[in-house]
């Protein structure tokens, strides 16, 4: 947890196993409450989760948006456009109100 409260920016990588996990979902919502609070940059992606009723309602607030990025499995061209898009928002500065994608 303290990496997650002393690190500038933080990619949380949410899959089935980590929203079964009761810890690690409290490590998500320490992220997202500091993106309500505009501290830092947190990067949401979404990796093979299958069963969208274990998502906490703030995880189901951001599937509403783009703030939210899904990695596609099996598309590779879209792929690298997922690593663009991650290494973009990665170089941006860390004053900036939060992104996630």
């Amino acid at each position: 947890m303290f990496a997650v409260e002393s690190s500038r920016k933080t990619i949380v990588i949410l899959t089935e196993d980590y929203v079964d996990a009761e810890w690690k979902m409290y490590e998500y919502e320490s992220a997202y409450s500091r993106i309500s609070k505009k501290e830092k940059v947190v990067i949401v992606v979404l990796l093979r989760l299958g069963n969208m009723e274990k998502l906490p309602q703030t995880l189901v607030n951001l599937l509403d948006t783009d703030q939210c990025l899904r990695w596609p499995e099996e598309d590779e061209q879209r792929q690298e456009v997922f690593w663009c898009d991650l290494k973009d928002t990665l170089r941006k500065p860390s004053v900036i109100a939060p992104t996630i994608i």
